[in-house]
């Protein structure tokens, strides 16, 4: 019954890893990944501007931040327009 335990706690600590948010080079001020490998959201904060992106319909948790970082590449070229 012990290993189960131990199973369960190390399962455990491995989705709350999963769940740290990922700082993300390369993109706006500040930029972090947030998720778990069936969900998450892009956090973009360029100037006073902080911006949210998540996608859906992509079954891969990198597909889904690859999609988030280009849609958070062109808020971040357009914001900086307008700035």
């Amino acid at each position: 019954m012990r290993a189960a335990g131990e199973r369960e706690q190390k399962a455990e600590a491995e989705r709350e890893e999963a769940r740290k948010p990922r700082r993300i080079e390369g993109l706006g001020e500040d930029a972090y990944w947030v998720g778990t490998p069936i969900t998450g959201a892009l956090y973009v904060l360029q100037g006073d501007n902080f911006v949210r992106i998540s996608v859906g319909g992509v079954g891969e948790e990198p597909a889904r931040i690859e999609k988030s970082k280009v849609l958070a590449r062109a808020v971040v070229k357009r914001l900086s327009l307008h700035s």
